[in-house]
């Protein structure tokens, strides 16, 4: 459970040390920090990881809902390698020894294989495994998808979309022009989740507190063009931090072992207010968007129940009679992937059927906290 939340706001690192007792919050004390960066990502791709009870609600749904009368849907930013790569050719804020805060551009020596950056994304939030269960459904923000029989759509192309609104909202509703707002911070044992409210501008939210998604906002942001992107902006990629950041006069990257330290570790989650309908795909969408993942640890509930490869590969061929293989979910692949053998390159994660909340148990899992599983 969380330990500490707060609403209307997203707080950082630094304002949550100074409000909370957390030892890996302690952390980023300038007596222990290492140096390490906390780039800008731009991240298109959302998704959703269940186990089968809550694939098999998905399938027989034809989307999402929430059973559970919260009226939430929850999906979680997903950053591919491609994402890093962008990073790591924009200034980045690095912070040093001591607590020191500088914005430079690195740059990689010439050479050099894979990004520096994975190197320190290695929290849950980067991982291919997944903590909600054994599928994982990924949606990328520039493939429109929408419902079928009547139900409302989710169509998440940016000029589709984005109707008559600003770069801070979503039309994930067909006939509705939803809102983005900030709507709370949750401070959990070693994780800090984010999490962002969708809604349409006639629902029960929209004269709430909830302050509007906007570019001043620190941690994170949503633009349309020059396709439809979030902006996140990592306070701590490392559940455990392995290497320290170098460079040198001509602002080259050199990433070197460290002792290895326990540390915070932050991921946004997006809530979408569906109240007692379903967020709509017809089953061909569903199936290419799906992929297997290996089990993460500790898992968020020890209800959820996990399978190997081919058990999972037994149950979706159940719910879906095509000859499609069942992809391992490999987030290198998340942006190259076809069409023909996904459907979408992001994860929601959210456990429809024991609905709480992603990233940090069966309930939080549903309710976002897991969704930078």
């Amino acid at each position: 459970m969380a330990t500490y939340i707060e609403e209307d706001c997203h707080l950082t690192l630094a304002q949550l040390y100074n409000r909370t007792n957390n030892d890996y919050l302690s952390q980023i004390s300038p007596d222990f920090i290492l140096t390490y960066p906390r780039p800008e990502l731009h991240v298109s791709h959302v998704s959703h990881s269940t186990d089968l009870k809550g694939l098999q609600g998905i399938c027989a749904d034809r989307g999402f809902r929430n059973p559970k009368g919260t009226g939430l849907v929850w999906f979680s930013l997903t950053v591919t390698p491609d994402d890093l790569w962008d990073a790591e050719s924009r200034s980045m804020r690095i912070v040093r020894r001591k607590g020191a805060k500088e914005k430079i551009k690195l740059v990689t020596p010439e050479g050099k294989q894979g990004p520096f950056l994975s190197k320190f994304a290695t929290s849950p939030a980067f991982l291919s495994s997944s903590r909600y269960g054994s599928y994982r459904l990924t949606f990328d923000l520039g493939t429109s998808w929408s419902g079928t029989n009547g139900r409302p759509r989710f169509r998440v192309r940016a000029r589709e979309v984005l109707e008559h609104s600003n770069a801070d909202s979503l039309q994930f509703c067909g006939g509705y022009q939803p809102e983005m707002k900030i709507w709370k911070t949750e401070l959990y044992k070693q994780e800090v989740m984010y999490v962002v409210l969708v809604h349409s501008p006639s629902d029960r939210f929209s004269q709430s507190q909830y302050p509007p998604l906007t570019e001043k906002n620190r941690i994170c942001a949503f633009r349309e063009k020059p396709e439809p992107h979030f902006i996140w902006r990592p306070q701590a990629m490392s559940e455990k931090h392995r290497f320290n950041l170098s460079w040198n006069r001509d602002n080259a990257v050199f990433v070197f072992p460290d002792q290895h330290r326990l540390f915070m570790w932050d991921h946004v989650t997006l809530a979408l207010v569906v109240d007692d309908k379903v967020l709509g795909f017809n089953s061909d969408e569903l199936r290419r968007s799906l992929r297997y993942c290996e089990e993460g640890y500790p898992a968020v509930d020890k209800s959820i129940k996990f399978q190997n490869y081919y058990q999972a590969k037994k149950e979706v061929d159940k719910l879906w009679r095509y000859p499609w293989k069942l992809w391992n979910y490999n987030r290198s692949g998340c942006s190259t992937l076809t069409e023909e053998d996904t459907g979408l390159s992001v994860c929601v994660i959210c456990d429809w059927w024991a609905w709480s909340g992603r990233s940090g148990g069966v309930v939080r899992a549903i309710q976002g906290r897991g969704q930078g599983d």
